[in-house]
């Protein structure tokens, strides 16, 4: 796999109308799957059989760079609803696309990094789509990719952050290293 990071503006440009698309409901990339799918009455707490946590309020969403993760699972609360939403009829796609935006989330919230620590950041995310196309295969791992990281680098002081990361690290384009281990943390 090869990541550009050349023209980000662009890149934010097209993830920011594309996110504004999902949470409006018009369904995830790449699917024929739409927003939202089975709900339960119970708090919207269950999702197509999978338990999520409570929808976050937006006050408390953007407060800090990470998000808010109740649940402890690493994945931002609005971030796991939606993945519940558009993957969670599939145990195997759920569970690969929990574990990826996992660790797609690491990626915001560091303070001050070095330019050998930014780089260790950016190729556990690499190794990380990398273990995703092992569980599903490359297509189904490239729409699920898109997806969590349209809703985990949104809004833009995330999308933001991510690129400092990237330019911290000197990253231009990431080599594609093969089948990524997927016991990794």
């Amino acid at each position: 796999m090869l990541l550009h990071f050349k023209n980000l503006k662009r890149a934010n440009l097209i993830a920011y109308g594309l996110v504004v698309l999902f949470s409006l409901g018009f369904g995830s990339v790449g699917s024929s799957k739409t927003l939202p799918d089975t709900v339960s009455s119970e708090s919207a707490r269950e999702i197509n059989g999978n338990i999520v946590p409570a929808e976050p309020s937006q006050a408390l969403v953007n407060v800090k760079l990470a998000g808010v993760d109740t649940d402890g699972n690493g994945v931002r609360d609005e971030v796991d609803r939606a993945i519940a939403r558009s993957y969670g009829k599939k145990a195997s796609e759920y569970k690969a696309a929990i574990e990826y935006a996992a660790k797609t989330q690491t990626v915001l919230g560091h303070s001050a990094l070095s330019e050998a620590q930014a780089q260790a950041v950016i190729f556990k995310e690499l190794e990380a789509y990398e273990c995703l196309k092992s569980q599903v295969g490359r297509e189904t791992a490239r729409i699920i990719a898109a997806e969590v990281e349209l809703r985990t680098y949104h809004p833009r002081s995330r999308s933001l952050e991510a690129n400092r990361v990237r330019q911290t690290a000197g990253v231009h384009v990431l080599p594609d290293t093969g089948t990524g281990s997927c016991n990794k943390k």
